[in-house]
């Protein structure tokens, strides 16, 4: 796994190194299509071509590296996900700018051995960096890497053991974080406390600059690993678009109102 991790940011190196202009703030893109306008990217690469720079991991991640002002983030864990990280990188010569333990000794649970504890991609707006781990919480930094708060929404629990996934999304002045899991009816992970608080089965959203909950909306779907986005809908609004195991539901971004 962390040799998929450094591939991903090797890959990464000559888009950006190219087109440093152009920021990458959230998963899969500017527009969630997982694409770019770009025409110029090398298709082939190898250990003599198209290289800029590797930089080596501390850990395993899922995470796609997200990108500003020549700056790429991304999450690693340890092994057994007791520790979970955020690096931040220059995307330039591939120097480590800083790395923060965001979590440590906390009881990691199950998840796929294809999933992994840091599956989550970071979100920016170019001042704070948002990265999320699941039962370790919400954690929010400043662009140096400063921690300027962090957000426990319990213990996120999986009957069948896949982890967590879904990463943070910003709309105007909101952070906004789906905690789809299997609340009670999952197993709590190994290690932690008999009246640990599971995590609701809810959206949230919060100040981006406190952490303060603004809204929540219950869900009571079960585990779920989808990211929200917002969507134009036939009647003409932009909806908060977010999947489930079982239906696709649209939200009010300011208020949470289940559409």
């Amino acid at each position: 796994m962390r040799y998929y991790s450094l591939m991903l940011l090797t890959a990464l190196v000559f888009v950006t190194s190219n087109y440093a202009d152009s920021n990458w703030t959230h998963w899969r893109g500017p527009d969630f299509q997982g694409n770019s306008n770009d025409t110029r990217v090398p298709l082939q690469w190898n250990e003599k071509q198209n290289i800029l720079w590797k930089s080596p991991l501390p850990g395993n991640g899922n995470s796609s590296p997200i990108i500003h002002n020549n700056k790429a983030f991304l999450t690693a864990s340890s092994d057994d996900g007791s520790e979970r990280m955020v690096i931040c990188i220059d995307t330039k010569s591939g120097k480590k700018l800083w790395e923060k333990t965001a979590s440590k000794s906390e009881p990691a649970g199950k998840t796929h051995q294809w999933n992994g504890f840091a599956s989550a991609s970071c979100t920016t707006d170019g001042e704070r960096v948002y990265a999320f781990f699941g039962t370790p919480g919400l954690f929010c930094y400043s662009i140096d890497g400063n921690l300027l708060w962090k957000k426990s929404f319990g213990t996120f629990t999986s009957e069948a053991g896949w982890g967590t996934a879904a990463s943070p999304f910003l709309f105007e002045d909101l952070v906004i974080q789906n905690c789809d899991n299997d609340g009670d009816k999952g197993p709590l992970p190994a290690g932690a406390a008999a009246d640990a608080k599971t995590a609701p089965i809810s959206l949230i959203a919060m100040d981006k600059k406190t952490g303060e909950i603004k809204w929540e909306t219950k869900r009571d779907l079960g585990r779920g690993f989808s990211t929200p986005m917002m969507m134009k809908v036939a009647a003409g609004r932009q909806d908060l678009v977010l999947n489930g195991p079982n239906r696709v539901a649209g939200y009010d971004p300011k208020s949470g109102k289940e559409l």
